[in-house]
């Protein structure tokens, strides 16, 4: 196996399970193994395989009820990191470098981070880009807010930048209109952009 990335090692050997040998991963809690009684795979056997997308992964929408909207919003639910893992393990296995979900306004600001780091960095310890999905202020499906309605917008989105920072994301993908369909003062959006690019 040649390659200049442990990602690339996890991706080659996991890709060998699947491809060539008949392992299937096809559900974090479900794997299929072969019944192998002899080594299938010729001694020279040479198999190559390039990836045809660079990031490759999953979006959770949680806005919705999914299997994981309550572990990744609530650190003490029960066996929230463990199931976390044991999705990151699986999207690792099936080739994917990339997560990412939609971050609700029910987290706990003071304790969440600190859970979030650990989600982040088991991720990026399986060479996964972590990413999280929240918006500047959408009224919609209990979407996180960077700010509410009293106070200064610019320091409650400092504030709340700062501490979603402490997590390590890497990608953040961010609705700037308070609803789906609708466009806001574009003018002040603009300037909050540019902020919030600024934090980050």
């Amino acid at each position: 196996l040649e390659t200049p990335s442990y990602e690339g090692i996890s991706c080659g050997l996991y890709g060998l399970l699947q491809d060539k040998l008949g392992f299937m991963f096809y559900h974090p809690r479900e794997t299929v193994i072969p019944q192998l009684t002899q080594w299938p795979l010729a001694q020279n056997l040479n198999w190559e395989v390039k990836a045809r997308f660079q990031k490759r992964g999953f979006h959770i929408h949680a806005q919705h009820p999914l299997e994981l909207t309550e572990q990744l919003m609530d650190e003490n639910y029960p066996n929230a990191l463990k199931d976390i893992k044991e999705y990151l393990d699986w999207l690792a296995r099936n080739g994917q470098n990339y997560f990412e979900f939609n971050l609700l306004e029910n987290i706990n600001r003071k304790t969440w981070p600190a859970f979030a780091k650990q989600m982040v960095d088991y991720g990026h310890s399986r060479g996964i880009l972590m990413g999280i999905d929240l918006s500047m202020h959408m009224i919609q499906q209990k979407t996180f807010q960077l700010y509410r309605g009293g106070g200064s917008k610019k320091k409650q989105i400092e504030k709340n930048t700062a501490m979603l920072n402490a997590a390590g994301w890497d990608t953040w993908n961010m609705e700037f209109s308070k609803t789906e369909f609708s466009s806001g003062n574009v003018k002040k959006k603009t300037e909050l952009q540019l902020l919030v690019t600024d934090l980050l």
